[in-house]
């Protein structure tokens, strides 16, 4: 797709909201606005615009870059592992406060201690009334420990590219796919930054959601609405691994909803784009790290991480974070990885949602030829349509509140339809119960 600046693709919502085009543009006429269905998308000014370019040429939305696509892996729906290991941090306080196994943050405080990295680039949610997530350049262990867990909604993590320019030495840079395929266009835009670059970590990522979920899981924790709060969309800490969402108020009190809720509004939120995205595994990072989903053994109550080692630079930074003793692991195979999070399934939901974008009269990111000769097209059906034009309707809310109503009757729609696939006895051993929210103190759910 050719487009004269990213204004057409926030229109088609092909925008991942990476910040790419923000950094990219010399005249710096593009800024991010959040939309009424909690799309973060870019804004031009038209006044400072000369058209340039760059910021498509960059743009994962719009596809990779050719240098990049050149290099799309014989399957690109799995990538290339060069070792596979589940594991996690030995340091016991970024373990306790990590997601699942903290493997991420020991690699990069590892690095920072050695002298290996400056510091990273990653995503840092931040109190607030709402919370928001931002990009930040962390330097230190503890601002380490301050981005860990997942924030489930956009960011665009590009933008502070400006602040690595100045620094002596090198930065990791950590992200889902479509940050990372934004990294790697500008890195073939822009080569001089690639020293700058010491290595790439990439979250195995099924799909983010807008903000309205985080609007929707505000409201469904209650308590008073104008006051600042945090919110972490899974907390281990709540309930053990995998982690509830858990709301974090100013005063000290804090409410945890059942992470039920949270998978079952994922429909509602998802945006387009995440739906078009064949990366789910992250193939162009250096190593990429998610849940041991499927995998024996793993840890199911403090949480494990896997980690899958891509390139030679992803090689030596984690064995020697083994070496070292920063993170405890043991090797798997890269197969396993795979079936626990259903590739096949992914690979053919993706053909369904492009042929269903196509039947829509979008327009189609350039990489899609290459990948679909590696799809499966024999399980569409009706239902990929439907999601797409659901999350293009979401900014035709009239408000945020109208939105977030409307994702309630949705979550109360899908509990009617779970009750009615229980046997009896089930149903009547739930009915009449009503899932409370539990409220504490400073420290709710250790």
């Amino acid at each position: 797709m050719k487009e004269k600046n990213v204004a057409d693709i926030a229109e088609t919502r092909l925008c991942c909201s990476c910040g790419a085009c923000e950094w990219a543009c010399p005249e710096k006429a593009i800024s991010y606005v959040e939309t009424v269905g909690g799309y973060l998308l870019p804004k031009i000014d038209f006044a400072a615009c000369t058209d340039c370019g760059i910021c498509t040429s960059v743009c994962p939305g719009a596809g990779l870059a050719p240098a990049l696509a050149d290099r799309l892996p014989s399957n690109p729906f799995i990538g290339t592992a060069l070792q596979t290991y589940v594991g996690k941090a030995t340091n016991r306080d970024l373990y306790a406060n990590s997601q699942s196994g903290g493997i991420v943050s020991a690699l990069l405080a590892h690095a920072l201690e050695t002298g290996e990295i400056a510091g990273a680039i990653t995503a840092v949610m931040v109190a607030g009334n709402p919370p928001k997530t931002i990009a930040r350049l962390v330097k230190s262990i503890e601002e380490i420990r301050q981005a860990q867990k997942s924030k489930y909604c956009p960011v665009p993590l590009l933008s502070v590219l400006d602040e690595i320019e100045e620094l002596e030495k090198p930065v990791a840079f950590v992200g889902v796919a479509c940050q990372i395929h934004g990294l790697c266009n500008i890195l073939e835009r822009f080569p001089c930054l690639k020293e700058k670059i010491s290595f790439t970590i990439g979250l195995i990522c099924d799909r983010t959601m807008t903000y309205g979920a985080v609007d929707f899981l505000l409201k469904k924790a209650g308590l008073a609405q104008e006051s600042e709060r945090m919110l972490h969309f899974r907390d281990k800490a709540c309930g053990g691994y995998p982690g509830n969402v858990n709301v974090i108020y100013s005063d000290g009190c804090s409410a945890s909803l059942p992470s039920s809720i949270r998978i079952r509004i994922k429909d509602f939120f998802t945006p387009a784009c995440c739906r078009l995205c064949f990366d789910k595994m992250n193939v162009f990072a250096d190593i990429s790290v998610g849940d041991p989903w499927g995998i024996d053994g793993a840890d199911r109550i403090g949480g494990e991480s896997v980690a899958i080692i891509r390139t030679e630079a992803g090689k030596r930074i984690f064995q020697n974070a083994l070496k070292n003793s920063a993170v405890t692991a043991r090797e798997i195979t890269y197969d396993e990885v795979l079936s626990g999070q259903k590739i096949e399934q992914k690979r053919a939901e993706w053909d369904g949602y492009m042929e269903a974008w196509k039947s829509l009269d979008r327009p189609l990111p350039n990489f899609y030829e290459k990948v679909h000769e590696y799809s499966d097209t024999q399980h569409l059906n009706g239902y990929y349509k439907s999601h797409l034009q659901h999350a293009l309707s979401l900014d035709q809310y009239p408000s945020r509140n109208a939105l977030v109503s409307a994702a309630e009757k949705y979550l109360f729609s899908q509990s009617l339809k779970r009750i009615r696939t229980l046997p009896f006895r089930a149903i009547k051993r739930i009915s009449g119960k009503v899932k409370k929210i539990v409220i504490r103190g400073t420290e709710p759910c250790s």
